[in-house]
């Protein structure tokens, strides 16, 4: 199960900051991160079994990523169109795709099973659950997300969010930063409960751990994102194997085009 955290505004130095795992079965192709042959503006892995991607950050500066989402009456089950495809989409500029995000209308994104998905630019993202309806904007503050609705609370949420932001207000420069965010990501253990948590499964461990180890599903990627304040961007991501052994390490670095990236005032780590 998923794990996104972004920071917007937050940080004195990294006005955008993303650290998210990709929980998937092994066995289902993808390729990592990189810049698409096709599309060259476009950074992010690639789902080869449905074409589209989880997570991604364009030139102009748009960002998307997704997360499975259930509920009690929604499955997180894929309906007829690949919930890959919307971020893929949205960060390719689909002008139907992006109109219905950046205008919150979930009811006309239909054909999808359960989702939650970010999306919009780094200064302002949208948040949008297809499971609840739920939609928001957020310009300044910490969001975290994993497999079910953003109005609820898994332990890796609630708790995910309180480590993301110590991390953020105890790491000042770029290297202790981006470190100390792929250790938090490549924890197992699992985080602490309680009565605040309101969908939790004494059986289901995944609501409870960042980094999932699994034979046939399990983490198969740690991604972090750091934009400072010039726009400049440094994009890193870590694949993973079944037995949990990092393979490979991508590290893109480039900047944002200057019209698209917009400074977003500071405040404080909430």
């Amino acid at each position: 199960m998923c794990f996104i955290a972004v920071a917007v505004a937050v940080h004195p130095s990294f006005p955008f900051v993303v650290a998210a795992n990709r929980d998937e079965i092994f066995d289902r192709p993808a390729t990592p991160l990189s810049f698409w042959e096709t599309h060259p503006q476009l950074a992010a892995g690639r789902d080869l079994f449905a074409g589209g991607t989880w997570l991604g950050l364009t030139r102009e500066g748009r960002f998307a990523a997704l997360t499975n989402c259930r509920t009690e009456n929604v499955s997180p089950k894929p309906g007829d169109q690949s919930r890959g495809v919307l971020v893929r989409d949205y960060l390719l500029n689909h002008l139907e795709t992006r109109t219905a995000i950046d205008t919150r209308s979930i009811e006309t994104l239909r054909g999808y099973g359960g989702f939650n998905l970010i999306a919009g630019t780094t200064s302002e993202l949208n948040l949008l659950c297809n499971a609840t309806g739920f939609s928001s904007v957020c310009s300044q503050g910490l969001m975290t997300l994993s497999n079910t609705p953003p109005e609820h609370q898994w332990p890796k949420t609630r708790q995910g969010k309180i480590e993301f932001s110590r991390i953020l207000e105890q790491s000042p420069d770029h290297g202790t930063l981006a470190a100390r965010l792929f250790d938090f990501l490549r924890d197992p253990r699992p985080l602490a409960t309680g009565s605040e948590d309101s969908i939790v499964d004494s059986k289901e461990s995944h609501q409870r751990v960042l980094f999932v180890e699994g034979v046939a599903y399990g983490t198969r990627a740690s991604t972090v994102i750091l934009i400072d304040r010039g726009g400049r961007v440094t994009f890193q991501e870590r694949s993973f194997d079944s037995e949990a052994n990092c393979f490979d390490e991508t590290a893109l670095e480039f900047s944002l085009e200057p019209e698209a990236y917009h400074n977003t005032p500071i405040g404080s780590v909430n």
